[in-house]
């Protein structure tokens, strides 16, 4: 239901909680009904697909008939979505909020993508610019403000071209949607959130039948306990990083809060910051419909572990023998770790486990490196992130 605009917001609606008025439309209705619906609701009003995601498509802050119907030409030439969203547009700020259970664990205040001025560069230097700084971050340097023809058009409509040279401090828009996808940034809020707005956002997720899953709210005030709040939209699988690395605030770890939810019993291990579990392996079971169930093997933390890490230089020829011969002696004993391609003619082979058994390993290893005529030499015994068992990669 969350991946239909309209019958999430009926939802809402119908379990009282407050929503944009609005009306979904099939995409083939002629242009000026969707304009007349409009007028009847009032200007401004928001238009967007019923069942596209990351702010693709939406047009916020339609002011005219003309404007309407150019929205819903734009969705259309996107060619993906089951029918069109003409509603009220909500004035202020655009909140996601990951909800847990009962309890709010991260709020963040996501803008659209903009530039400031400095009364020298041009929008698209400063774009530029903006964009490197962004890298530093994990999750902004993965959404760079865009240099497209969307961006191109939002400028235009502003009086701006990607030449123009804004005044110092000059806020220019690139981006009608407060969508982190599109460039726009994060700051989080989650302390200052005012407690009216955590409760509509756990009712909202309530409301779905869920357990978790992130709340879109736009409210003009997002600490004032008297704002006005309206639940936008909501995802049970929405992305995390904006609360992992945001722009500008406190990081939330919100997967740390799902896994103790419906694991209450768990805990991190002693010493288990450098074990993980073979998910990759086991999704692939999934995936190629071999199994319907999977079982991990235990999770068993060494008590005092070793480790190792050794780069091979072997031949095309050679390699095959060590290989075969390494993953052999490794799955033997009782030690965990993976052999692996470096580059051309150049291997890595990483284990770790009790010290006895991590020294038997590196006395076999140097027998079969004499044996295929390979050269094996010791790179590293730091610690390493490791799933359980033997893994060729």
């Amino acid at each position: 239901m969350s991946d239909d605009k309209q019958l999430a917001r009926e939802r809402f609606l119908d379990f009282g909680l407050p929503a944009p008025i609005g009306e979904l439309l099939a995409k083939d209705t002629p242009e000026l009904e969707f304009a007349d619906y409009a007028d009847v609701i009032g200007y401004p009003v928001c238009v967007k697909p019923n069942n596209l995601a990351k702010g693709l498509g939406v047009h916020p802050k339609v002011n005219d008939r003309d404007g309407v119907i150019d929205a819903v030409r734009a969705i259309r030439d996107l060619g993906k979505t089951s029918g069109i969203i003409v509603e009220n547009h909500v004035p202020g700020v655009d909140l996601r909020v990951s909800v847990v259970g009962d309890k709010v664990i991260g709020a963040t205040l996501r803008t659209a993508a903009y530039v400031l001025g400095d009364g020298v560069s041009t929008v698209q230097q400063l774009v530029k610019k903006r964009n490197i700084e962004r890298k530093v971050n994990p999750h902004l340097g993965l959404n760079p403000i865009g240099e497209d023809s969307v961006a191109e058009g939002y400028l235009y409509s502003q009086g701006y071209s990607w030449d123009s040279v804004p005044s110092v401090k000059e806020r220019v828009a690139l981006s009608g949607p407060a969508n982190i996808s599109a460039g726009g940034d994060s700051v989080d809020v989650t302390d200052e959130m005012s407690e009216a707005a955590k409760s509509i956002a756990v009712s909202a997720v309530e409301s779905m039948g869920l357990l978790h899953g992130g709340v879109d709210l736009l409210l003009n005030d997002y600490a004032h306990e008297n704002a006005n709040i309206f639940v936008n939209e909501l995802n049970p699988s929405s992305g995390l990083g904006p609360h992992i690395y945001p722009g500008v605030g406190l990081r939330r770890d919100i997967p740390s809060a799902i896994v103790d939810y419906y694991f209450p019993g768990s805990k991190q291990l002693e010493g288990s910051r450098n074990w993980v579990f073979a998910l990759d392996e086991a999704s692939r079971l999934f995936r190629d419909k071999v199994a319907g169930a999977v079982q991990l093997v235990p999770l068993t933390i060494p008590k005092d572990p070793v480790w190792r890490r050794y780069v091979v230089d072997a031949t095309a020829k050679s390699v095959g023998t060590f290989r075969n011969g390494a993953l052999g002696i490794l799955r033997k004993r009782d030690v965990n770790g993976y052999f692996g391609r470096l580059e051309e003619n150049k291997y890595q082979v990483a284990f770790c486990g009790e010290r006895t058994s991590v020294e038997k390993v590196d006395r076999s290893l140097k027998n079969l490196a004499t044996r295929s005529s390979s050269t094996l030499r010791l790179a590293s015994r730091a610690a390493f992130t490791s799933a359980p068992g033997v893994r060729a990669v």
